[in-house]
């Protein structure tokens, strides 16, 4: 069995949280069903150029569970299913990939795991990404803090990173 930076990774989308399995890989179908995206979106309708790229460089798989099929994908091909489905909830779950190493206890748990898997320099370019991250957010907090352009900031921040479902649903059928 391949092991995973990502693996048993919980994601939050919508409020909803979906967990890697041992390999790293998240279960689109889930996702798709869960969230009640549009049917012409369901994981095993994406049949695009990249799709295939994917399948053939074994980013994405098909297992069958019971009598259905479930499609299985990368951090990298979730986020490619997402594009797919609309340019709002490619959004939405690059903002939950985000939100994980967000959290500095996160970042540091795959840093280590990173250097586990000897991909040392990749966890000293997180390390270095997150407190340069950290320490950027708070120069502009600060500059925010209080003032009615900080307030219009963080409802347009909720409103572009917090899309509903329904809004969701409606740009898929588009």
């Amino acid at each position: 069995m391949h092991t995973s930076i990502n693996a048993n990774a919980v994601i939050i989308i919508n409020d909803l949280p979906f967990k890697a399995n041992d390999e790293g890989l998240w279960n689109l179908t889930e996702i798709w069903k869960v969230l009640k995206l549009a049917d012409n979106k369901r994981p095993s309708q994406w049949d695009n150029k990249e799709a295939k790229a994917l399948k053939h460089s074994v980013e994405i798989s098909t297992l069958k569970v019971g009598k259905a099929s479930q499609v299985f994908g990368s951090k990298f091909a979730t986020l490619q299913y997402a594009g797919w489905v609309s340019f709002e909830f490619c959004r939405m779950v690059y903002a939950a990939f985000e939100a994980i190493l967000a959290m500095p206890e996160v970042a540091a748990v795959v840093a280590n795991k990173m250097v586990e898997l000897g991909h040392r320099a990749g966890a000293e370019l997180l390390e270095r990404h997150t407190n340069a991250d950290r320490d950027f957010a708070h120069v502009e907090l600060k500059k925010l803090k209080g003032s009615a352009r900080g307030r219009q900031w963080a409802a347009k921040k909720r409103e572009l990173h917090h899309p509903t479902a329904a809004s969701i649903m409606k740009q898929g059928s588009r």
